[in-house]
């Protein structure tokens, strides 16, 4: 009896783990690791992490890297829940925080340099050539006293992201738009390997399209142009 619940016990811990590592949602749509991708590559959400201040779930190769900016996605991120933190930092101040992230290897995320004091930011910033203002002083400790607070994740949809960066609504032409080119974009990055979208005119894209024979409807023509011209919009 002992061998039988043993048994059963190994066979349902098994389901279980099964179930957490892939959790079918919709056809062709699995949730893995934190991100729904669809089974042509796109991706449905994208993670915001407080613990390092940045994305999560992106990689180089994803549609969305080519125009993210640490500045834009802290202010994304930050919005809501934890916008009252920044009444009193300038957005110079962030952007001059993550050069430092960015250009000194020290410093592995904000984060890390939140926990440090003001006199360990000014000699990371000026061992990059970075010349720090009192306002920037000022925002950091308004930011590291409120540190402990910010904490999780925060999921944030292409459309979500693409309307914070333009400051404006997206019209439903313009969100089937971004999916429409998103697709074309996955295809063509599985195609050809590598796919910079942002370096061509919408012409060079319609002629890979032609020569990878991607099939499309006029109607569905006009719907990736849509979705490149909001993303180059971003990008410039």
């Amino acid at each position: 009896m002992k061998k039988i619940i043993l048994a059963l016990s190994l066979i349902l811990m098994l389901f279980f783990i099964g179930c957490a590592a892939e959790i079918p949602t919709y056809e062709g749509q699995t949730t893995t690791a934190n991100t729904v991708v669809t089974t042509d590559g796109v991706k449905e959400v994208y993670y915001y992490d407080y613990n390092n201040f940045e994305f999560s779930n992106i990689s180089d190769k994803d549609l969305i890297s080519y125009i993210t900016n640490d500045t834009d996605d802290f202010y994304i991120a930050m919005s809501g829940d934890y916008s009252d933190y920044l009444e009193d930092v300038d957005e110079e101040t962030i952007s001059r925080l993550f050069e430092v992230v960015n250009l000194n290897n020290k410093v592995t995320s904000l984060r890390y340099l939140l926990e440090k004091s003001a006199s360990d930011l000014n000699e990371y910033a000026t061992e990059v050539g970075i010349t720090l203002t009192v306002e920037d002083i000022v925002g950091f400790y308004e930011l590291k006293n409120n540190a402990s607070r910010i904490y999780g994740q925060k999921s944030i949809r292409l459309e979500t992201y693409i309307s914070s960066r333009l400051d404006r609504s997206l019209t439903t032409d313009e969100e089937l738009g971004l999916r429409v080119f998103e697709e074309v974009y996955y295809f063509l990055l599985n195609e050809l390997d590598d796919y910079d979208y942002t370096s061509k005119a919408f012409l060079d894209i319609v002629s890979d399209l032609d020569s990878e024979g991607y099939a499309y409807t006029p109607e569905e023509l006009d719907s990736i142009e849509v979705g490149f011209n909001l993303l180059i919009e971003v990008y410039n």
